[in-house]
């Protein structure tokens, strides 16, 4: 192992400086989708829509990101030792977990007399707004299955075009 550079900014421990720990904006996140899960999950309770026991469900999504954004962010302050001589920086990259761009085409599932609405969206609308992945939920057995199943597919054929990785959630109604 070769000596550090003397350009190279050095903490108390002789190697890099120690990075800031940023654990606590993910606690609060962490907090955030605590708090979403619980309400919503209220909600459902007391109204009985599947919708929003399903928002719920989806919600332990965030709350996962947040988790492992704690988790890379602890990681990443911890010091340098003789595996990591660099120290563990590079650990918070985890923490951006990537962002995936959330296709509903529900709006007309419970109510039939609701028009179809369905997003004048694709691949490219995502990717420009710097999404890493596209989701998509939709109702088999609502009365508009046969739309948003075909929207699913080509969403999915463009995903596949465009290497983006594509997620389609069915809750059965």
């Amino acid at each position: 192992m070769g000596h550090v550079s003397e350009a190279v900014p050095t903490g108390a421990n002789g190697r890099y400086a120690t990075p800031v720990d940023l654990s606590k904006f993910a606690v609060l996140s962490i907090g955030a989708a605590l708090v979403t899960i619980v309400l919503k999950t209220a909600s459902w309770w007391v109204t009985g829509s599947v919708g929003l026991l399903a928002d719920a469900a989806e919600s332990l999504v965030n709350l996962v990101a947040a988790l492992v954004a704690f988790v890379a962010l602890k990681v990443s302050i911890k010091p340098a030792d003789e595996n990591h001589p660099y120290g563990h920086s590079k650990a918070e990259y985890f923490s951006a977990v990537g962002m995936c761009l959330r296709v509903d085409v529900t709006t007309g599932v419970f109510d039939p007399s609701v028009p179809d609405n369905m997003p004048a969206f694709d691949v490219t609308d995502a990717l420009k707004v710097g999404a890493d992945g596209v989701v998509i939920m939709n109702f088999p057995g609502a009365h508009n299955e046969r739309s948003t199943n075909e929207f699913a597919a080509r969403l999915a054929q463009q995903c596949d075009a465009w290497n983006v990785p594509f997620m389609c959630e069915s809750l059965p109604r």
